[in-house]
């Protein structure tokens, strides 16, 4: 398989949330040892080829009629590349938990086993998350947190997390919620019923509104507490503009999480250099 092909399988524009969720995870540039920034490397390429490419396997039918592939946001599968892409997602987990193993962590082991186990069961049949709706957000959303606490176990425990900072899951499944809504059209044709497909656009939209509102009666952060504001303000703006045109959905959308990127973005500099 060509090397674009397999860039364009782990969607550069989405790496943001496996690479910046894993800063924010190590909290300090310090802490960063030699196998932690090979497992960090993998944050790139590797195990979003793992993610997406075990996606785009079981979207063939979805991604045949859906015009943003083959840009920065994926790529439509030939069938006859179905057994390569396995072979490789398969090389790349076996060597993404080898490097856990070596680094000892029970903790970090467990996550590193399960970011791989996640993407299966999201993806493959018979489970397919993917196509069960609130399901599809849930768990998408606790693969955004994967790689925070896959980061955080090379170097702490989990019981030095402040418990009031879980309910940030609540804005993360919110996230995956809106993310549905850029392949709603193509879903519905397909038949993959999507949290999108199920409620729809404008009432996805609301709940993942109130989803990000939600932390604000909880977080004491000042800076959390300004990204989710803007965040959901935006949310709100695009909940009321006319959804009924398709055009408009897909640069909404994207506007919506270029913002997000950049809040995400912002707050990893935050996090790491003070």
């Amino acid at each position: 398989m060509k090397i674009k092909k397999i860039f364009l399988i782990s969607r550069p524009i989405f790496w943001i949330w496996t690479v910046g969720a894993y800063l924010i995870g190590i909290g300090n540039f310090n802490n960063f040892e030699f196998l932690s920034i090979i497992e960090f490397l993998f944050m790139f390429v590797p195990i979003n080829f793992i993610i997406y490419g075990l996606n785009d396997i079981y979207d063939i039918k979805s991604d045949e009629i859906n015009p943003e592939k083959d840009k920065l946001q994926g790529t439509a599968l030939k069938k006859t590349e179905i057994r390569e892409v396995k072979k490789i997602a398969t090389i790349l987990s076996i060597l993404f938990v080898f490097i856990a193993i070596i680094i000892g962590r029970l903790e970090h082991m467990i996550f590193s086993i399960g970011i791989i186990l996640l993407a299966i069961i999201y993806s493959v049949p018979p489970i397919r998350l993917k196509s069960k709706p609130i399901l599809d957000s849930i768990f998408g959303s606790i693969g955004y947190l994967f790689p925070i606490l896959l980061a955080f176990t090379t170097h702490n425990t989990l019981s030095n997390i402040p418990w009031e900072y879980s309910i940030l899951v609540l804005p993360m499944i919110g996230n995956h919620a809106i993310s549905t809504l850029r392949d709603i059209s193509c879903d519905k044709k397909s038949g993959t019923k999507t949290i999108g497909v199920f409620l729809g656009k404008r009432k996805t939209l609301i709940l993942s509104f109130i989803l990000y509102v939600i932390p604000l009666f909880f977080i004491q952060n000042i800076f959390l507490i300004s990204v989710i504001v803007s965040s959901s303000f935006f949310i709100l703006i695009t909940s009321f503009t006319d959804l009924k045109k398709e055009k408009y959905i897909f640069p909404l959308i994207s506007a919506l999480f270029l913002v997000l990127n950049l809040t995400f973005i912002y707050f990893i500099l935050k996090f790491n250099l003070g």
